[in-house]
């Protein structure tokens, strides 16, 4: 195999990997939200989540490439170790999904609109490498959750200013009307919830929404 084709062959193996990646950061946000998700030691939980059996192989092949650099080895050896983390990774992603142990996310707008932003994102840095390509696919390996963050964190601020505005002018019409029973709906499906909700008490009562 030539080393264009190996390079070739391990870049599509590492955005399967990385779709799962993103996936699973997109799904724990949204467990997060949703208050599904207790976190009683967040520095816990990220070290348990960064340094997991699939991280550490990424991390030793990190490892693995300032070794090389600094022994002087060919570059062959390194290359052909990223290739099989990566298809290893690949290759077992594809086994989970086909087994149903691959927790997709919710999928709602926001899920879809930071997917795409965050595999975009991932697209983008990839193309423009700052260190020996098979190293750069590692390291983006190794950052995929801040591609996730980025996005998350430029959908909610907005969300959080919009739902602090809605929040005061529920707040202004429950003072102006003090007959009015309030009903808070929260977490992830809020919406839909509320609008369930609605379709069903407005045929007897008057519900403003």
């Amino acid at each position: 195999m030539r080393m264009d084709e190996m390079y070739i062959f391990t870049s599509v193996a590492f955005f399967i990997w990385a779709l799962r990646s993103i996936f699973y950061w997109i799904n724990q946000w949204q467990r997060l939200s949703s208050g599904t998700l207790q976190v009683r030691s967040p520095f816990k939980y990220v070290l348990k989540t960064l340094f997991s059996p699939y991280s550490v192989i990424s991390w030793v092949g990190v490892i693995s490439a300032f070794y090389v650099t600094i022994v002087d080895l060919p570059l062959i050896y390194y290359e052909s170790f990223i290739f099989f983390i990566f298809i290893f990774k690949a290759i077992f992603t594809l086994i989970d999904l086909g087994s149903n142990r691959i927790i997709l996310p919710r999928f709602t707008w926001q899920n879809s609109i930071i997917s795409i932003l965050a595999v975009i994102i991932t697209a983008i840095v990839i193309v423009l490498p700052l260190t020996e390509r098979y190293l750069w696919l590692l390291l983006v390996d190794r950052m995929l959750f801040l591609f996730v963050a980025l996005p998350v964190f430029l959908i909610l601020f907005p969300s959080e200013i919009l739902d602090d505005i809605q929040l005061r002018r529920s707040g202004q019409v429950i003072k102006k009307f003090k007959k009015i029973k309030p009903v808070f709906v929260l977490g992830d499906t809020a919406s839909e919830t509320a609008y369930f909700m609605h379709q069903v008490v407005r045929k007897k009562k008057n519900v403003l929404i």
